[in-house]
């Protein structure tokens, strides 16, 4: 069934949260030792990642919570944080 955009915004929830589950938390520190030992995102760049860019990309798409998760270059494990 199709609803119009008035309908669907009817349905949603007035306290509804977000939580963004797979955040990968990138610092400086670790971006640049990565590319100093030539590991790449998949052929690019890895990503500049700063907590102010984190945050307002939450804002901007209404995220209450946001799960970071830091890998390691061997991918035998993750350490995980929560922001906000």
């Amino acid at each position: 069934m199709l609803e119009t955009p008035e309908v669907q915004e009817s349905r949603k929830a007035p306290n509804a949260r977000r939580i963004d589950t797979h955040t990968h938390l990138v610092p400086d520190f670790y971006r640049l030792w990565l590319a100093d030992k030539g590991v790449d995102a998949g052929g690019l760049p890895i990503p500049t990642w700063s907590v102010e860019s984190t945050l307002q990309f939450m804002q901007t798409n209404e995220i209450e919570t946001s799960i970071h998760e830091l890998n390691r270059v061997s991918g035998s494990g993750r350490t995980c944080i929560k922001l906000r």
